[in-house]
């Protein structure tokens, strides 16, 4: 038996022997506002349709349901310390087609098992373990098409990032890193097969077209899940820009509530979102105390619902104003100035430069690959998302452990070879 594998097999006792004990002693699971708003199953084909939550982890919660919240949390516990066990063999299996040391490929493995950043989602009913787990899968899957050409992985590829985006709408912006990585690999002996990936993911990117009809059909909502619609409506309270505008009942509600929170104000504006929660509080199973943030938006007082054309008006002309994009680039600047995001920016231009560089070799688009995944991810929720950036970003974080194993690997293995170099040149060793 090769020693890599003999490796890999006492990497996968270790995990499993942790995750079996964190497990076991693992408290109650957590749940709260957000998690009662997944308990309405989409199935666009029966006119199902969920208008604040992808497909995928409400059908998972149906399938993990007992009709009980006890057994839900045991249910979900144990697919989230699945998801989790996976998705750190992933990981190693990934850093090992990546990364030349293999102490350093254990050593970031082990630290993605045991990070507690991440470990912490896994008592709580919300789809943030699985995204994690979908988004290592898709970082394995992506450097499998970059590294080995293969075919099969860019066939799969696009099916993996529907079923992401089906899961979380923030992926939705890896189909345009998939386009670009196929056609910056695109040549006369393999376009065929290059185009037949690009098929596929028209193929996909139409079942996501579909979702949109279904929910304008149903609802009237030009979108695909009406939080986009609420976070627009957030962004646009809490940059002031809904001033002045020719609506002026909207105005006047936003006015009369901000005062006591900006969702106070989403809420009132779209008062959909109160009737359809109490209707999945309803099917929330058993009966159990709501959390402080349920209350919360139980207690909301009840309007009239604003159509969602007038709405989608009055968001898009409040959007065209520049106070609105001032406040967007300014929370943008938010995150930067978060350390662990500060630091995550610095190891993009670090791998970018590298990439450039005469100490690598030009054929290097993995360097590319987890700065854009990365970098593609901050920029969606910078502009959509409000200010939860740990959870919103959460599934970008096994990347920043993958930078970092690349550039130390990069600086212990490859700056070695160009230090006792003397014409200053790269051997043919480099793979990456």
């Amino acid at each position: 038996m090769k020693k890599d594998n003999i490796y890999f097999i006492i990497l996968i006792l270790i995990v499993l022997i942790y995750k079996i004990y964190k497990y076991l002693h693992t408290g109650a699971i957590l749940y709260n506002s957000d998690t009662v708003s997944y308990f309405y199953p989409s199935n666009i084909f029966n006119s199902e349709v969920n208008p604040f939550r992808m497909v995928v982890f409400p059908t998972i919660l149906a399938f993990l349901n007992p009709g009980n919240i006890a057994g839900l949390g045991e249910n979900v516990l144990l697919f989230n310390y699945c998801c989790s066990f996976f998705s750190v063999l992933l990981f190693y299996l990934l850093l090992r087609k990546t990364v030349h040391q293999h102490w350093l490929v254990l050593l970031f493995s082990l630290f993605f098992m045991q990070w507690e950043v991440i470990n912490r989602f896994n008592a709580m009913i919300l789809p943030e373990t699985f995204c994690v787990f979908l988004s290592v899968l898709l970082g394995f899957i992506f450097v499998v098409m970059i590294k080995d050409n293969s075919h099969i992985a860019r066939l799969i590829l696009p099916i993996l990032i529907g079923i992401a985006v089906f899961t979380k709408p923030t992926f939705i912006l890896l189909f345009v890193v998939y386009l670009f990585f196929v056609l910056y690999s695109m040549n006369k002996s393999n376009y065929k097969k290059q185009l037949l990936g690009i098929v596929m993911l028209i193929l996909v990117t139409s079942c996501l077209w579909l979702f949109k009809v279904a929910n304008h059909s149903k609802f009237g909502y030009n979108g695909i899940t009406m939080v986009s619609l609420n976070n627009d409506l957030a962004n646009i309270c809490l940059s002031g820009s809904y001033k002045n505008d020719v609506d002026k009942e909207l105005v006047s509600m936003i006015d009369s509530t901000l005062g006591r929170g900006f969702y106070v104000s989403v809420f009132y504006l779209n008062n959909f979102c109160i009737d359809y929660y109490k209707k999945n509080a309803n099917r929330f199973p058993g009966i159990t105390r709501p959390t402080d943030d349920m209350l919360f938006v139980i207690n909301i007082i009840d309007t009239k619902n604003i159509s969602f054309s007038r709405l989608e008006a009055f968001t898009q002309r409040c959007k065209q104003k520049g106070i609105y994009w001032k406040f967007i680039i300014t929370k943008m600047l938010d995150i930067l100035i978060e350390y662990r995001y500060m630091v995550l920016v610095i190891m993009i231009i670090m791998m970018i430069g590298i990439r450039f560089s005469k100490l690598c070799t030009p054929s290097s688009p993995i360097l590319f690959l987890f700065p854009i995944l990365t970098f593609t991810a901050m920029a969606t929720v910078s502009i959509g998302g409000i200010y939860d950036w740990e959870r919103l970003l959460i599934y970008i974080y096994p990347y920043f452990i993958i930078m970092s194993a690349l550039l130390i690997d990069f600086f212990l293995y490859r700056g070695n070879i160009w230090l006792f170099n003397k014409n200053g040149k790269t051997t043919n060793k480099q793979t990456n």
